[in-house]
């Protein structure tokens, strides 16, 4: 048996739809309601299963999903005291099943955010397995969310560790920022990118969501076509709003900004 993890947009090409794609819960409350959806013309049987895992990136910036065998002190594991209901459930063409998710976070548990991610994998009903004739090869695709619990109070920013490898290149500036996560909950917010002028005109920008559970490398690259040789300045801003993330379900920190030289050739 082949397993392949995917992302929301092989979700949807599977036929299945998971909304909403990532879930907050704050204590006091214990539970939430997320909903699957079969768009396909044919029935599917689901499991739903809970794992430890966050996001981080490799050193080109690229977003990669860790399952942590063990766990270190930084570690923020809600697996054991997090249970999906139903755990197993079929789902007829055009349908919906509503799974819902119950926290028990043990007495005693320190204030925080707590991870988890929900997997949810669609398998063919025993009835299509006994219509289908062919190779005993069956390939998987698991979808996930990722979930979080907050015992207040928490905080949240970000840190800027590092920016490297500064290039000037086929008219775009570049360059690598790896950040860093500060207070007991991840980051979430957007990073707002723009190369300004002696006068603080912006010359070019990039605006992308900000996602830092412990780090995250960040590749930049700004257009800088339009605009002349000479120095220039790299103005970086990291806050907590998004826009497709209502303000209640994130939590809010200072605004953080930094500025660095840089030269157009």
């Amino acid at each position: 048996m082949l397993g392949v993890f995917t992302s929301l947009l092989s979700i949807a090409q599977a036929g299945l739809v998971i909304r909403p794609v990532y879930v907050f819960i704050d204590g006091p409350l214990k539970s939430t309601v997320v909903t699957v959806r079969n768009d396909g013309d044919q029935p599917v049987e689901v499991t739903a299963d809970v794992r430890y895992g966050y996001h981080v990136s490799d050193d080109t910036g690229r977003l990669v999903i860790v399952y942590p065998e063990s766990l270190s002190s930084d570690d923020r594991s809600m697996k054991s005291w997090i249970r999906p209901y139903p755990q197993r459930f079929v789902i007829g063409p055009q349908e919906s099943q509503g799974v819902r998710i119950f926290v028990t976070p043990p007495p005693g548990t320190p204030s925080g955010e707590y991870w988890g991610k929900m997997l949810f994998t669609p398998h063919p009903t025993k009835s299509i397995r006994q219509k289908t004739k062919g190779p005993a090869l069956e390939v998987i695709t698991a979808m996930e969310i990722p979930l979080h619990y907050r015992l207040s109070p928490v905080s949240t920013g970000v840190e800027l560790d590092n920016l490297a490898d500064a290039v000037f290149s086929n008219q775009v500036v570049q360059v690598k920022a790896h950040f860093k996560r500060i207070g007991n909950s991840s980051f979430w917010g957007r990073l707002r990118c723009r190369v300004l002028d002696h006068a603080g005109k912006s010359v070019g920008s990039l605006d992308r969501n900000l996602v830092v559970y412990k780090d995250f490398v960040v590749n930049v690259k700004i257009d800088v076509s339009a605009t002349s040789s000479g120095p220039y300045t790299l103005e970086m801003v990291a806050e907590t709003k998004r826009d497709d993330t209502a303000p209640k379900q994130l939590v809010h920190g200072e605004s953080r900004r930094w500025t660095f030289p840089v030269t157009i050739q």
